[in-house]
């Protein structure tokens, strides 16, 4: 690597090196005697004693034997003490030597710079500058602040001339001496200062660093030929080039772009063997380690015409097929699967559209085409055909009037779209009642009204219903309505009680309770009311049931062995299990996964959960000394509305599944709560009108609304889904 000339960066000092101790033997004489002289001309008192005269943290003694300046604490004024740079430089074996109480240590080490010489590594950088020192550490030091670094954060190795080891000195990188990276300079510490991936002394030469103290050289030069086929040999003369003050040093040539330097001849020759552009990039130095450079040439190797239709296969505009004279830039894109024009496009413009012909009439299908120069097999240039799957369908039939089918593919002749709403019931997307021009393919499924409105099956038309008891009638009946309130249609017709009901999951049958055979007992009826049959059938009270959420049993209330307790019985009435064992056990409601089964037990009245097997029970409501009954479970199993006397009469509140967080949803008289199939109301009933009626209400207290207007009483209403 070249060593690059740093003459006139700085005077460099004289350098006295003492080698070891072993060459010096004096004593306190000495010190008075053979350097007596040189401190008397400086008008500096002789030493005889052990002191440190200039507080730089060495003996004065030692100063004087490794000729330093004992009434100087920084002796090459570099910025540093010369403790801080210390005497290891001279010799790293050193013998102690004796200094009172201070220990040889503190000063023997240190930076291992030369006390004696600013610039250790002859870089152009003073040391204190490279150790990024931002003042002098003598404060009586001769030189100015601005000597120093200006950015103390990037240091040098003051022992190494070439930090980075990228080939330039470390004050050619910090040609101003300030230390810090300026505009126009490299850094010392990073071989890569601007992390091209090349090292700064190639991109020095490639854009160099100029300095403005000398005049920089002139890079120029001619090749010939600059035009040929590979193994091209091209002659460079870079007698053009030239330097104003000490001549032309260095030439360095990079004939292939790749960065390389491939010759430093001042007249070379290269043979160019790859097909491509080239700019060949001259670089020239003088002796004063200034540079240019040039890449003037434009040198094209494996050019030619060989189809002589006046374009080129390396020269722009580019002959993409050489070989052919009717293909190139300027020709016209035909449809013959080529890049006649070079624009790296096949047919672009020219191709035209063809159209499935799936039935083999002639007749194409608009929704399958593909762009071609020809038509290919089964394809042709219409899309007329309205059913490509039928030979007997497209425009060239007679339309056969009302046999379903639009044999001539013509929507206005006659055939089987009876509502004309654009569908039909055997051509393309069937409509699956075409005597209704709302229901259609194309329509939106509209909810609760009974139609298949999109003639999709898989798009429920859910349909919600209301089940309650009313004595309407005279006495209490099950009532069946519309989830907002209309089409209230009675189910039982007795003389008896009938009430206490509950849905079955997929909403095809209601349990109820009823006395019709002498006292109250469990029933099961279709949702129309038809085929009511007695489950239990036994001569004690059996009311309450609830369904449970998978359709397979039925949870209700039975006084069969004296007092009330929970049972599970089989939705045929068989399997009657007990699964409490404590009195007065009402008013079951099953959890919506089933693994719970929450009910009022009235002695204390409280709302109680337990396990369909009977284990695990808990009292969740806590709260002493009130009516707590009801409990009805949310959709998503996280809360449970149930009403309560806590307050004012029997009230509305909501509280989480676990017990906790118990809200009054509705201050006024209401019982009988249940949910809509969504969670997003709660039903239940309330005399605030006179008489019981059903409400709807949000959880959060608002938006009450009557379901029922009459003078009767309505109770115990239950909200579901009918599939």
């Amino acid at each position: 690597m070249k060593k690059y000339n740093l003459s006139g960066l700085k005077d460099k000092l004289k350098i006295v090196a003492v080698t070891g101790l072993a060459a010096l033997t004096f004593n306190c004489g000495d010190i008075g005697g053979e350097l007596a002289p040189k401190y008397k001309q400086q008008n500096k008192p002789i030493v005889t004693e052990i002191t440190d005269h200039d507080w730089d943290g060495i003996p004065t003694d030692t100063e004087i034997i490794y000729g330093l300046d004992p009434y100087d604490a920084d002796t090459d004024e570099d910025g540093l003490l010369d403790s801080t740079e210390g005497l290891s430089y001279f010799n790293r074996n050193l013998r102690n030597l004796y200094s009172g109480n201070q220990s040889t240590n503190d000063y023997l080490n240190g930076l291992g710079t030369n006390p004696l010489d600013s610039d250790t590594d002859d870089d152009g950088l003073i040391d204190g500058l490279e150790v990024g020192l931002e003042r002098p550490e003598d404060s009586y030091s001769t030189r100015t602040l601005s000597s120093f670094d200006e950015d103390p954060s990037t240091t040098t190795d003051p022992l190494s001339f070439d930090t980075d080891g990228d080939g330039l000195w470390d004050g050619e990188e910090d040609n101003n001496y300030n230390g810090k990276q300026d505009s126009n300079e490299t850094e010392p510490s990073n071989i890569d200062s601007d992390g091209d991936g090349y090292t700064d002394v190639y991109n020095l030469l490639v854009h160099p660093l100029n300095r403005n103290d000398h005049t920089s050289p002139l890079a120029e030069y001619t090749a010939t030929p600059i035009n040929g086929l590979t193994l091209l040999d091209v002659n460079f003369n870079s007698a053009g080039s030239f330097d104003p003050e000490s001549g032309i040093d260095e030439y360095y040539w990079d004939f292939n772009n790749d960065r390389i330097i491939d010759s430093q001849d001042q007249n070379p020759v290269f043979t160019f063997s790859m097909p491509g552009i080239y700019n060949p990039t001259l670089i020239v130095t003088n002796g004063s380690g200034l540079y240019a450079s040039n890449r003037s040439a434009n040198i094209i190797v494996g050019n030619g015409d060989i189809d002589n239709d006046s374009y080129y296969a390396l020269t722009n505009p580019i002959d993409c097929n050489d070989n052919d004279s009717a293909i190139n830039p300027g020709a016209t894109e035909v449809c013959d699967n080529l890049d006649n024009n070079c624009n790296n496009l096949i047919d672009e413009g020219v191709q035209n559209i063809y159209y499935k012909d799936n039935d083999n009439d002639v007749y194409g299908n608009s929704l399958e085409s593909i762009l071609a120069c020809s038509a290919p097999l089964g394809y042709v240039s219409n899309n007329l055909d309205c059913y490509d799957n039928n030979a007997n369908i497209s425009p060239s039939v007679i339309e056969i009037a009302y046999n379903s089918i639009d044999d001539d593919c013509n929507s206005s002749t006659l055939d089987d779209d009876l509502d004309q709403d654009g569908f039909y019931t055997l051509t393309g997307i069937i409509d699956c009642n075409d005597n209704n021009p709302a229901v259609n393919p194309g329509a939106t499924e509209i909810i609760n009204n009974g139609l298949d409105d999109d003639c999709n099956p898989a798009t429920l038309d859910i349909i919600e219903k209301i089940a309650f008891a009313s004595n309407r009638d005279g006495n209490y009946e099950v009532y069946v309505m519309n989830s907002d309130g209309s089409n209230q249609t009675r189910l039982t017709n007795n003389t008896a009680f009938d009430n206490y009901l509950s849905w079955s999951p997929d909403g095809s049958k209601i349990v109820f309770t009823s006395d019709r055979d002498g006292n109250y007992e469990v029933y099961v009826m279709n949702s129309d009311g038809s085929n009511q049959t007695n489950l239990t059938n036994n001569p004690l009270w059996d009311g309450y049931p609830a369904w449970s959420p998978d359709g397979t049993k039925i949870a209700y209330s039975s006084g069969i062995y004296g007092s009330r307790n929970i049972y599970t019985m089989n939705t045929d009435g068989t399997g009657k299990t007990m699964i409490t064992n404590s009195p007065d056990s009402d008013e079951p409601d099953w959890s919506p996964d089933g693994t719970k089964i929450a009910f009022e037990r009235c002695v204390m009245c409280k709302i109680m959960t337990i396990n369909p097997d009977g284990t695990n029970e808990i009292n969740i409501s806590n709260y002493p000394g009130a009516h707590n009954s009801y409990p009805a479970w949310s959709p998503d199993g996280t809360k449970i509305a149930f009403y309560t006397n806590r307050t004012a009469g029997y009230q509305l509140y909501l509280m989480n599944s676990d017990g906790s967080n118990q809200t009054n949803v509705f201050n006024a008289e209401s019982v009988d709560p249940d949910w809509s199939p969504d969670g997003s109301k709660i039903i239940f009933a309330s005399n605030i009108d006179g008489d019981a009626e059903i409400y709807t209400i949000n959880p959060d207290g608002s938006n009450l609304t009557k379901l029922t207007i009459n003078n009767a009483q309505d109770y115990n209403p239950k909200w579901t889904v009918v599939y």
